[in-house]
């Protein structure tokens, strides 16, 4: 299917979706977020699909929202139209991997933090300006700010609009990776490769279970995890015989350690 403002494509197992604004340093217009659902929901639907990739290409991640799209519109509609990306990206099946260059701040940003692992470039920044312009932020910014980087950290960011750079980012445990820019695409896919060697079933699993563990309580988690694990033994001959592969060999252990 042809889009206006973004990229999809898909191959051997990974889906990449490539935001496609460069005139407006690719802000979220209400067309961007329509083309995103479907790319997502079309992708999904390859049966290989193990693993996506969102970028915004070599100079822009995203500025956030599109202020026109906000004026233009509905507040509460656009908000309501992101909120509903938002979620498709954080509960989407498989892993989603950001890609960031450049500039990644305010709606750019939470979508960043709604995938699964964050690579970015050295020379990239984070934040959330909408302070600076007595706006709020929203889709769930402030609680999803503050579990990624802590409570002191997040105040100071959301109060001041300050942003900062990818050093500080990684340091946070905002970002997973942090390489040079001509890397960063490249690193992302190397990191969706790997997840596709991992054994399907266990690996969709567990990232429910993540998920899921982060509004649950420990016990009604626990219980989640046996009833999954249980499933994911039960899944097959597949399963049984990788188990038997790697109880055999005498290093599993030290390997799997080291």
């Amino acid at each position: 299917m042809g889009y206006e403002t973004i990229i999809c494509q898909e191959q051997d197992g990974i889906g990449t979706i490539t935001l496609n604004r460069p005139e407006r340093r690719n802000a979220l217009s209400l067309m961007l977020i329509e083309e995103m659902m479907e790319a997502l929901g079309e992708i999904v639907a390859h049966d290989d699909l193990r693993a996506v990739v969102i970028t915004g290409g070599a100079k822009c991640f995203s500025a956030g929202a599109d202020l026109r799209d906000i004026l233009q519109a509905p507040s509460s509609t656009f908000i309501a139209e992101l909120r509903d990306l938002l979620g498709k990206i954080e509960n989407f099946d498989w892993p989603v991997i950001a890609a960031i260059n450049g500039h990644c701040i305010g709606g750019g940003c939470l979508m960043a933090m709604c995938c699964d692992l964050r690579v970015a470039a050295d020379d990239a920044t984070f934040g959330f300006p909408e302070i600076r312009f007595g706006s709020l932020v929203y889709g769930g910014a402030t609680q999803k700010l503050t579990r990624m980087i802590g409570l002191g950290k997040a105040k100071e960011m959301l109060y001041t609009g300050d942003p900062i750079d990818s050093r500080e980012a990684y340091r946070l445990g905002l970002l997973n990776k942090v390489v040079p820019p001509e890397s960063v695409v490249d690193e992302a896919k190397r990191m969706a490769r790997a997840l596709t060697q991992r054994p399907p079933a266990a690996l969709k699993m567990m990232k429910l279970l993540v998920d899921t563990g982060m509004g649950t309580d420990p016990n009604t988690l626990a219980a989640l995890e046996d009833q999954l694990s249980k499933m994911v033994y039960a899944s097959g001959e597949a399963f049984r015989e990788g188990m038997k592969k790697a109880a055999e060999r005498e290093d599993v252990y030290k390997r799997i350690i080291d």
